[in-house]
């Protein structure tokens, strides 16, 4: 009896330890998950949260900063998963959805800061598997601009959408890589023509993915990372030099074709000057249309399903994490939304103001960023890049980390960066 109980301890950390790995094939897979035919996109997701169950039932979680936070966070949209039940139109997706989030918010912060940190081989696989993946789906993006279809893929309305199936999911990702790119060619002295080229790709693929929320959301990244990074000025002016060039061969490329918008064209759409739909109309709508249904039932919700989501025109869903969380999921599901919000900005503000955490800082805002204006909820990229920017984020208070007399600078900086967590400045 003791003989088989101690092989069964010594199979969950090995199964944990497994698909810890089975997360970098994910993460190449994360910028095409929407994307995939059938059901394969629910499948990647029950993957992702496999790996998150399989750890918890190992044991093998650690505290992540803002623990009870997340704890809280998770209890209130349990809460608001059974309110509103009884006013969803289809139980069974409505279950299913509400199990979704709340196991990511419930195992994601524990797994994933194991993970990343004690794991911490698993963090650079990690990264480098999504820059890859994204790079592919950002030349997919370009190819799209300049006419040609893609595994029978073209643009969408002078949008190119990559791999990743939609324009908007196309832009956020590749402001995530943008960002992480960045942070890199700051931190890193070698290695930096690969970041050079996953960093013009994916803001070609940003500007032809012609989603201004996700360049909003890129641009408050960058300057989020560049603060926190204390990153030196000839980094801005790199960034500066690539956007012209990128802008410059993107237009002249496209310029036959037609079927690329830049940048202001696209402002011109979505506020209306054009003859085209205004997006940002739309946006406004379901939020106008969600915000009636709240005052009408602030306690209860209509339910997570997106047959009960469906705003203004029978069709589309809250443009707004907030005003969607709320509105389906009822007072209890909106407050752990809030709550995750706050957590992300304070994140943000303390890396802004003690120089740590930049990449996390950076990935976050623009996460955070794009979710006020898309209808974020159960979508598993979404949930995999927050948990695991939020993973790095060392809970160790800044005067905790200064290094004593015994320890020389030079040891600290490298511990810290070996840990993934990058609290000291990029460059002394």
């Amino acid at each position: 009896m003791r003989t088989d109980t101690a092989r069964a301890g010594r199979k969950l950390p090995t199964a944990s330890f497994l698909s810890a790995w089975m997360l970098v094939p994910l993460s190449f897979l994360l910028p095409v998950s929407e994307w995939l035919p059938g059901g394969l996109t629910a499948v990647w997701t029950f993957a992702v949260l496999a790996v998150l169950g399989i750890h918890v039932v190992a044991g093998q979680v650690r505290f992540p900063a803002r623990q009870y936070w997340w704890l809280l966070a998770a209890i209130l949209f349990f809460i608001g998963v059974i309110t509103s039940s009884t006013a969803t139109e289809n139980l069974s997706s409505h279950l299913l959805i509400g199990t979704q989030v709340f196991a990511f918010m419930a195992m994601g912060p524990y797994v994933m800061r194991h993970v990343l940190t004690k794991q911490n081989a698993v963090l650079t696989p990690m990264v480098t598997a999504f820059l890859l993946g994204q790079s592919l789906s950002a030349i997919a993006a370009i190819a799209q601009a300049l006419g040609f279809t893609v595994l029978g893929v073209g643009v969408l309305l002078g949008r190119a959408r990559g791999l990743s199936g939609h324009p908007n999911i196309l832009g956020v990702l590749s402001g995530v890589a943008i960002v992480l790119c960045i942070f890199l060619l700051a931190k890193h002295r070698s290695h930096r023509f690969p970041m050079l080229l996953a960093f013009l790709l994916n803001l070609a693929a940003l500007m032809a993915s012609g989603s201004i929320s996700a360049l909003i959301a890129c641009g408050v990244g960058v300057i989020v990372v560049l603060i926190a990074g204390r990153v030196p000025m000839k980094i801005p002016m790199i960034i500066l030099a690539g956007s012209a060039l990128v802008l410059w061969v993107l237009g002249s490329a496209t310029a036959e074709t037609e079927l690329f918008r830049g940048p202001l064209e696209r402002i011109r759409q979505v506020t209306g000057q054009t003859s085209q739909l205004s997006t940002w109309d739309l946006r406004q709508n379901t939020w106008d249309y969600a915000w009636e249904q709240i005052q009408r039932d602030p306690f209860y919700g209509a339910g997570l399903d997106n047959a009960a989501g469906a705003t203004f025109d029978y069709v589309t869903l809250t443009h707004n994490f907030l005003l969607r969380g709320w509105f389906q999921g009822g007072l209890f599901a909106g407050a752990a939304f809030v709550l995750i919000t706050a957590v992300c900005l304070w994140a943000i503000a303390r890396a802004l103001l003690q120089g740590r955490d930049a990449a996390s800082a950076g990935v976050l805002a623009v996460i955070l960023g794009f979710s006020m204006t898309s209808a974020a909820l159960q979508q598993g990229y979404f949930w995999l890049l927050l948990l695991g920017a939020w993973a790095i984020i060392d809970p160790i208070p800044r005067q905790q980390l200064v290094p004593t007399r015994r320890i020389r600078d030079s040891q600290f900086l490298d511990t810290n960066r070996q840990a993934g967590i990058g609290n000291a400045p990029l460059h002394r």
